[in-house]
């Protein structure tokens, strides 16, 4: 997937600012050091006359929320930042999820935490109405590709 995440707030893991590329946004100065660096001066800096505009949890109007579709709908629309969740499962794989349960958001029931990746994997992701959809979990390392 070419370029994803100007800035991603994560609920359980901890990721350097420069492992995150964005390159939907426009080069750094030499002073910026990272991606999210450049984005936080533009969140308060006032006077750069910009909008920048967050995708929640991706756009997530007709696929799931922190889905790949969901990061690829938002870079195609342009926004500058895409917001993700992030939880650790029970064997230690960070995988896109806002929810500390699975219910709402997959076909499977229980925490996330006592889940193993190898049970999670193969959990369908469903829309904001309920629908089920073939978008799959996806872990951390997935989105960042």
């Amino acid at each position: 997937m070419a370029g994803i995440l100007g800035l991603a707030l994560l609920t359980a893991a901890s990721v350097q600012a420069d492992a995150v590329r964005a390159e939907v946004m426009p080069p750094l100065s030499a002073v910026q050091t990272c991606r999210a660096d450049h984005i936080r001066s533009l969140l308060f800096e006032r006077s750069t006359g910009r909008i920048l505009v967050v995708a929640h949890r991706g756009v997530h109007d007709t696929v799931p929320e922190n889905s790949i579709a969901g990061i690829e709908r938002a870079i195609a629309l342009g926004v500058s930042v895409v917001e993700i969740d992030v939880r650790r499962t029970a064997d230690g794989q960070y995988v896109l999820m806002h929810d500390s349960t699975l219910e709402r958001t997959t076909d499977r029931s229980g925490r996330i935490r006592d889940t193993r990746w190898t049970d999670l994997r193969s959990a369908r992701l469903r829309r904001n109405d309920g629908t089920l959809t073939g978008e799959r979990v996806p872990t951390l390392a997935e989105a960042f590709d």
